[in-house]
């Protein structure tokens, strides 16, 4: 199987898969190495698609390309673990605030 993505103006590296493609090796193989880093190349200046096969659409698959998620995540640690953690629903909007202030770019980073 091969995989490969194009733009207007350009387009990926080709992805050779020897077996079945299932969500993690999807992740592992073409979403981290080829996917993302060809989106921050281009700093995240391009829409990604693709169809709806099972291992595209798989939990997996769709959790990594959610750099929401990874967002949430972040914040709600950074505020658990302050030093003094909000107990007011206006401290806790202010922490938000704070939060993505201090860091947006690292928002955009997807991990796993």
């Amino acid at each position: 199987m091969v995989r490969g993505g194009i733009t207007y103006q350009e387009r990926t590296e080709l992805k050779i898969i020897v077996g079945n493609l299932n969500a993690t090796r999807y992740r592992d193989e073409i979403l981290a190495p080829v996917v993302l880093s060809f989106l921050r190349r281009h700093r995240f200046n391009h829409i990604f698609q693709q169809d709806n096969a099972r291992c595209y659409v798989a939990h997996i698959s769709m959790t990594f390309l959610s750099p929401i998620e990874h967002l949430w995540d972040e914040l709600g640690r950074r505020i658990r673990n302050s030093q003094n953690p909000p107990e007011t629903l206006a401290q806790f909007q202010t922490a938000l605030f704070q939060g993505m202030e201090q860091h947006p770019s690292r928002f955009y980073s997807t991990s796993y």
